[in-house]
């Protein structure tokens, strides 16, 4: 959603010298369907997690990076599902939650959607207890 933070990434990939990424302004991940399900190998989400007022979501500013409405879960609960449908067989799906997330929740949703997923990495950064979940489409048996 924001131009600068799309600038900073595309300086940030150039400076790794990272090959073949493709980055897009969009606030969900429904911009992307049809035309991209099934076709995705890697999803990195940083969604809003921070639990706020509902009405601070989608606020207009800086405020639209954090808030996430109660439990900091209204961007994410409605994202993953579109999210796994991007996700090609075996494509990996990287979240960012905090401690109030309920990420093991979390983790349980993405099972259900068809992409399994554990824990990869737990930090803490000044107050937050931030968790990556990794999860990793099924493949369709048949």
């Amino acid at each position: 959603m924001s131009p600068c933070a799309a600038r900073d990434a595309r300086a940030t990939l150039a400076a790794h010298a990272a090959a073949s990424v493709d980055l897009a302004l969009a606030s969900h991940a429904a911009a992307f369907l049809p035309r991209l399900a099934g076709a995705v190998d890697v999803v990195a989400f940083n969604p809003p997690y921070v639990p706020t007022p509902e009405e601070e979501v989608g606020a207009p500013g800086v405020a639209a990076a954090w808030a996430g409405g109660d439990r900091g879960r209204r961007v994410l609960d409605a994202a993953l599902p579109l999210l796994v449908q991007l996700l090609a067989p075996d494509g990996e799906l990287f979240i960012v939650t905090v401690h109030e997330n309920g990420p093991d929740e979390v983790l349980a949703l993405m099972a259900a959607l068809g992409a399994p997923g554990a824990r990869a990495l737990e930090r803490t950064a000044d107050e937050e207890r931030l968790t990556i979940l990794r999860g990793v489409k099924e493949r369709t048996r048949g």
